[in-house]
Parts: structure tokens; sequence; C-alpha cells
């Protein structure tokens, strides 16, 4: 049960709602026009506190220290070369899974959006097992740095940094495929175990 209760919480930190400013909108034919989807990004970042959670320091700081996601990423969005800064990766990856369900159809994209889900949920699920297993604070003013401290120095510290950096690029991601599917089709994202098929 304890695992549950630390997965919940986990959840909960990433879905915490705030004061929600009007979110801006993407036409679905500029889904593959990578300016406009750079103008997206940027103003949902600003619109947004829980897709703006992707850019927190902690996150930043792996991303400068090579951690890269390993799951939910099936192209390389550093294929043609390293990429800066972990804004302009999460643009690129964006950009190339937009890519991959064009032309935007229903079908294809609550497809992707499910498989986003589910990669999503195996970060979260190892995430979850890092907080029970070492008792960190997910609750409250969690301060990264003091709760790395708690998951000894080896693989399992590096495992939790992928786990960490991974459940937030896929989280955001999701949160931005939900919003981009209500856009496109006028109907929110429902996932797959509460679709009436």
């Amino acid at each position: 049960m304890p695992l549950l209760v630390a997965i919940l919480a986990l959840a909960v930190a990433r879905e915490a709602s705030s004061a929600r400013a009007e979110l801006p909108v993407l036409a679905k034919e500029s889904a593959t026009d990578r300016a406009a989807l750079g103008r997206y990004l940027d103003e949902l970042l600003r619109a947004d506190s829980l897709s703006a959670q992707l850019l927190n320091e902690s996150n930043q700081e792996l991303y400068r220290e090579g951690y890269r996601p390993t799951v939910g990423v099936w192209r390389n969005p550093e294929s043609g070369g390293r990429i800066p800064t972990l804004k302009e990766y999460f643009l690129a990856k964006l950009f190339l899974d937009l890519s991959a369900v064009a032309p935007v159809q229903l079908r294809t994209f609550e497809v992707f959006v499910d498989q986003l889900g589910k990669e999503s949920d195996k970060t979260l699920t190892c995430a979850g097992e890092f907080a029970t297993k070492y008792d960190l604070d997910v609750e409250g003013s969690f301060i990264f740095s003091v709760e790395l401290a708690k998951v000894p120095n080896g693989p399992e510290r590096e495992l939790f940094k992928r786990c960490w950096l991974n459940d937030f690029v896929l989280g955001t991601e999701l949160r931005v495929f939900s919003l981009l599917y209500q856009q496109f089709f006028g109907v929110p994202y429902v996932n797959p175990e509460k679709r009436n098929w």
C-alpha cells in the first residue's frame, strides 16, 4: 500500500492545479510546423504552471549533466546532434512525435496518446518505488537535492535521476498531447480505462 500512496502523491504533485491562465491554441494544420510549435510551446510554458514544471531547476540540471529520457522516446531528438537545453530537446521531441502522427486524425492521435500514457505510467511507477523505498518527502515543499541525497550513490541513484527526468518529460508531453487532443477534436482526451469502446 505505501507504494500506491507514493505513486498517487507523485501523480497529484505532477497534476496539482493552480490558477489557470488562458492556454494557447495550435491549429491542427500547424502541428508539424516547427516554428508554430515552438511559439505554442513558449506560450504554453508561460501560461500553464503544470507544463512549466518541466523546466524546474532540478530537471534542467539533470539535463545539463547528460541525463536523457529513455522511456517513451521512439524517435531520438538528438539524432542530428546534441541539443543544448531541455526546452529545445522537448520541442524536438514534440515535433518528432507530432510528425509521426501526421496527418492529425482522431484515432491515430488517440492511439499515440494512449501509448504515451502507458510509458508515462512506467516512469511514475519507477519514481514512486524510490519514493517508498527511501521515504522521500514528495508532499509539501519538495527539494530535489535533499531528497536525492536519501538515495545511495551508485546505480540506484542513477536510475532514480533517469526516472525523475523521464517522468517530467513524458508527463509534460502527455499533458501537451491531451490539450492538443481537446483543441483538435473538440472533446477531452479520455484514457483507455475510462473510455467506452
